[in-house]
């Protein structure tokens, strides 16, 4: 298990997109491979300890989106849960937690983000 791990996406999205004032930040997700999404979460949860409940990734959603036009930069919060459904019982469970990611949007529609995501958990 890692403490922490660094993510790095390449996302098609047009500049004209990007640069639409009425540009939905959530988009990006639908704009992720299903490749890419299948590697983010398993990136994700490598930093998850505790393995109990068969975790898994879900309710993926962004907030926080910022993008400087005249530097091609940005920033954006990618929100997610870690669900686990314990198999002996019928508990369930859920914690959401977030990564922060830098971008920067190059001239030729890809957009390549960056971020490093820390495991919080206290452990007694």
């Amino acid at each position: 298990m890692n403490e922490s791990i660094h993510i790095d996406m390449t996302i098609v999205v047009s500049d004209s997109d990007i640069q639409d004032h009425n540009f939905d930040p959530q988009s990006i997700i639908t704009m992720l491979s299903q490749s890419q999404l299948k590697t983010l979460k398993e990136s994700l949860l490598e930093v998850v300890e505790d393995k109990d409940g068969g975790p898994q990734i879900g309710d993926l959603h962004i907030s926080h989106w910022q993008y400087e036009l005249s530097k091609n930069t940005g920033k954006f919060r990618l929100h997610f849960a870690i669900d686990r459904q314990f198999c002996c019982s019928d508990t369930k469970s859920c914690i959401a937690d977030y990564v922060d990611f830098t971008f920067v949007k190059q001239h030729n529609n890809y957009l390549t983000a960056r971020a490093t995501y820390f495991n919080w958990s206290i452990n007694n």
